[in-house]
């Protein structure tokens, strides 16, 4: 086959960072997955944003069998309460919506109540909790007690009326009932969640009101920890740095030591050498000094002493020699070395730059021949990395729905919320009355009922949901 080119290359890279890092993240065991087909109501779930730096979370209140290729993105299918951030000019809200919806792409995960103190620390914030959660049922009701599905639905059947007379035909806008201020921090959709699952322990008695609390991502705790690690992996950091320093001074004292070691060496050759030659001086001045003792032996004496002082001096002025000797060669020695060692990196980087500037090269040459695929290439890294801003943080623009779909909208969360309800009191197994059988026909009578259901239940604080039931029946 052909060469791969470098658009094919990056391609590749692109698909495999794509596929890999969510697949490990999710396979550590940091994360708690689940499939839509092992989600129940009052299941507590959430799904990982921006590259998993933060999680959003919500309540499930209704799961239906489907079929095998069903993507999950219908209320009927299954329906979730989370709070949807603020966008733009419009506020934070809380409605229902479809796992699909809710995952945004990513998994689906679930929350575990009731884990161990070295779990819970172990995992990331907002995956488990040491806290033991409500029964089901009265959590999928405290879900349910906080939509207001007609109050767009109220709008959009006014302006429906104003558009026939002629009067306005403006988009529907939530009443003021149904808004809840959203603060990134302090009253977010895992505070939402939590509530459900937890009531009063939460930190809030009521979430639908000015009531604000930490949640598990945002308390001040989690920041704590989050500074110790840093702070213990810029110690680890700094310790490595150190111990490799160390062994560099080692190594240069060796150095310099075998350097010493050397010079003192030759020094000691030297000293050798000319005492060797003094001996041999000596012996043959001996010999001279034998051969002419006849003449004189003052002269003898004279010549011996004479000679022995120029031997002497001889000897000193060879040690000087070799000593310098030997300095320079050390010095020159390390010059060599470290005028080699700098050649060797100049010629590391600019290999580096040269094969960088030739990929550019490459790549450059390869989008101009193949236009298409250059902008296909680009296109599928922007899939893969979403601009996906922090809600609160950085708005961005809703995508404005149509006056027909915002009225869609409205009749969607109506149905989705009485349905929720209607199997919320099947699973239960509560027998509704023929006489209270058209309250369940509508949302906000719906949404009312969850309301008083929830104060006789926390009233009692049931266990189990079997007790919920009893209650329930009884209400």
């Amino acid at each position: 086959g052909r060469v791969a080119s470098p658009h094919d290359w990056v391609s590749a890279a692109v698909v495999a960072t794509r596929d890999a890092i969510p697949s490990a993240y999710e396979r550590s065991g940091f994360s708690y997955s689940a499939e839509k087909s092992e989600l129940r109501p009052g299941d507590h779930v959430y799904a990982w944003k921006l590259g998993y730096t933060y999680s959003h979370h919500g309540v499930v209140v209704r799961t239906e069998n489907c079929r095998p290729s069903c993507k999950h993105d219908s209320l009927s299918c299954c329906s979730i309460v989370h709070f949807r951030p603020p966008e733009g000019d419009s506020p934070g809200r809380i409605e229902l919506v479809s796992a699909e919806g809710f995952a945004a792409g990513r998994q689906v995960c679930r929350v575990r109540y009731g884990v161990n103190n070295a779990e819970f620390y172990l995992r990331r914030s907002g995956c488990c909790t040491t806290e033991t959660t409500d029964p089901w049922p009265l959590a999928t009701l405290r879900a349910l007690s906080l939509l207001e599905p007609n109050s767009v639905g109220s709008a959009a059947a006014a302006g429906v009326v104003g558009g026939a007379t002629g009067e306005s035909n403006e988009a529907p806008v939530p009443s003021s009932a149904a808004q809840v201020e959203y603060d990134l921090l302090r009253k977010n959709s895992e505070l939402l969640a939590r509530w459900c699952e937890l009531g009063d322990a939460s930190g809030v008695h009521r979430f639908r009101s000015e009531e604000t609390a930490p949640s598990l991502q945002t308390h001040p705790g989690r920041f704590v920890r989050l500074g110790l690690a840093v702070a213990g992996s810029a110690a680890a950091v700094g310790a490595a740095a150190a111990a490799a320093a160390s062994v560099s001074a080692y190594a240069g004292a060796t150095a310099t030591a075998s350097a010493a070691a050397a010079t003192t060496a030759t020094g000691e050759a030297a000293a050798a050498a000319s005492s060797a030659t003094a001996a041999t001086a000596a012996v043959a001045e001996a010999t001279a000094a034998t051969a002419a003792v006849a003449e004189t032996a003052t002269a003898a004496a004279a010549t011996t002493a004479s000679t022995a002082s120029a031997a002497m001096a001889a000897t000193g002025e060879m040690i000087t020699s070799a000593a310098t000797s030997a300095t320079a060669g050390s010095s020159a020695a390390w010059a060599h070395i470290s005028s080699a060692t700098s050649a060797f990196a100049s010629e590391v980087l600019v290999a580096g730059s040269l094969a960088a500037s030739t990929a550019g090269r490459a790549l450059l040459e390869d989008a101009i021949k193949r236009p298409k695929r250059a902008v296909g290439l680009a296109r599928e890294v922007v899939q893969t990395i979403p601009p996906a801003p922090i809600p609160g943080l950085q708005p961005q623009q809703p995508q404005q729905r149509s006056f027909e779909g915002q009225r869609r909208y409205a009749q969607e969360q109506d149905e989705a919320a009485v349905a929720a309800l209607q199997g919320c009191l099947g699973h239960m197994g509560v027998s509704v009355p023929k006489a209270l059988s058209p309250l369940l026909e509508d949302a906000v009578a719906c949404c009312r009922l969850c309301e008083m259901l929830v104060d006789a239940l926390e009233a009692i604080q049931p266990s189990v949901p079997a007790e919920c039931a009893a209650i329930v029946q009884s209400f």
